[in-house]
């Protein structure tokens, strides 16, 4: 590994940039110039984002908009230091380029670009080659106006210290960038399908979910009193399913109306929606297509199903035994047995089969 030894107060004033960077995702590249302005005195530079193959694109510049529109225009072919002049592989592995080290003063003085760059004050250019891994991913030009002293070594060896920790930033700056328009356009999806999305955790932390999600849980919901319905769904249907979850999990419930609803849960694989360090899980809301509301099966008018007793119904229609309803909610075999002579007399039946065959047809 190369190392540069740099003056003391070099190093500080590199500690002092290194921190000053960390503050910003939302706009990196300006942070970057605000800092070499401030800390290093580089007023007049430009930084580029570059696809890996020494096209620059996305300009943020502390210089002239002329200057920037002028160097697009054309000036750009003339640029010594630009990658595609001297060669992305070359820009690379050296890292940091004055345009000393391509062309003497005497022969860079008789330049079309040293005419465009007098035309601004600018009398020479140095600048760092961003990289991840071995892939260009940006740079920054820094200008020197004319009058002030000559580029020193001393400046080019700090200036390759800071590349490593711009390139760092400039990585996790474009993953923050990536994630967070993944997350825009799935979003701008989610809040059009007529499925609920939620994303959570295993201690039922909702992280996301979108509006479908809400008015299927409200009809779950339904007259009960509980001030949010995508908590109701987490803490009192799905709380007691959780061991399955790793594996994925299906499910149907009812709603007060007996509209049939699938769950289906399964651990997240897009990059843990921005988060990290946590498994999330993926629940998918759907009203079944053979929808209760439409089958033959007579309800009491003016009957609700309550939260307890679409709880038990969901169990029983499940399969389940009084003994293990009792166990999952908790509650004693009696206290099963008296719901369900409610559900009997709410459904028109007599016995559990046909209650079953009812809801379930």
């Amino acid at each position: 590994m190369e190392k540069f030894l740099l003056r003391s107060e070099d190093y500080v004033k590199v500690l002092q940039f290194i921190e000053s960077i960390q503050i910003s995702n939302d706009n990196f590249a300006m942070q970057v110039l605000k800092s070499l302005a401030n800390i290093f005195g580089y007023t007049k530079a430009n930084f580029w984002l570059d696809d890996g193959k020494g096209n620059l694109f996305y300009p943020i510049s502390t210089m002239s908009d002329d200057f920037v529109r002028d160097y697009l225009d054309d000036n750009y072919k003339n640029d010594q230091l630009h990658p595609q002049n001297i060669g992305v592989d070359y820009a690379v592995s050296k890292k940091v380029m004055h345009i000393n080290h391509v062309l003497s003063p005497t022969c860079f003085e008789k330049t079309p670009y040293y005419k465009f760059l007098s035309k601004y004050g600018i009398s020479c250019e140095f600048g760092t080659y961003l990289t991840n891994a071995n892939t260009l991913i940006g740079a920054i030009a820094i200008a020197r106006s004319k009058g002030e002293e000559d580029i020193s070594a001393n400046e080019i060896n700090t200036l390759k210290v800071l590349s490593k920790y711009i390139s760092q930033g400039l990585q996790s700056n474009q993953m923050y960038m990536r994630k967070n328009y993944e997350k825009m356009i799935f979003e701008a999806f989610a809040n059009n399908s007529s499925t609920g999305l939620i994303f959570c955790d295993l201690s039922l932390k909702v992280h996301y979910c979108n509006n479908s999600s809400r008015e299927i849980c409200k009809e779950l919901l339904a007259n009960e009193r509980y001030y949010d319905p995508i908590e109701y769904l987490m803490q009192n249907v799905l709380a007691n399913h959780r061991d399955l979850w790793k594996l994925g999990y299906e499910n149907t419930f009812y709603t007060s109306s007996l509209r049939k609803i699938r769950v289906n849960i399964l651990p997240t694989t897009i990059g843990n929606y921005g988060i990290s360090g946590q498994n999330l899980f993926f629940i998918m809301l759907s009203y079944e297509d053979n929808d209760v509301k439409n089958s033959s099966f007579q309800q009491k008018p003016d009957t609700k199903l309550t939260v307890r007793e679409r709880q038990i119904l969901n169990l029983i229609v499940q399969g389940k035994t009084n003994q293990e309803i009792a166990e999952e909610l908790y509650i004693s075999i009696d206290t099963v047995k008296k719901y369900l002579r409610i559900l009997f007399d709410k459904f028109n039946v007599k016995n559990r089969t046909t209650l079953i065959y009812k809801v379930l047809n």
